[in-house]
């Protein structure tokens, strides 16, 4: 099980990399034609994930699968609970 503070740590992250790729996305300068925001949860909680283990080192020292599985689960988790709340609190959507 991840401890909380373990959790405060990735739920950081994951803010920090959600805010940054909104903000990015916003512009629709920065948007490919194939962009909706409906994929925009899905599509950042995967990149997401690749943060928590660059971020926090701690990551790195997990030993077992299952502690691996459980950082990635909560990673996802965490940026797409944000990203919908950012895109609901935009009033955008496809």
């Amino acid at each position: 099980m991840i401890s909380k503070k373990r959790m405060y740590d990735i739920d950081f992250v994951c803010l920090s990399v959600v805010s940054g790729m909104f903000s990015d996305f916003i512009n629709p300068k920065f948007r490919g034609p194939n962009f909706s925001w409906t994929g925009f949860p899905e599509m950042v909680s995967r990149f997401c994930v690749n943060q928590v283990y660059l971020s926090c080192p701690w990551a790195f020292e997990m030993e077992s699968e299952k502690q691996r599985k459980e950082i990635d689960r909560y990673s996802q988790e965490s940026a797409m609970r944000y990203a919908k709340q950012f895109i609901k609190n935009a009033g955008l959507g496809d």
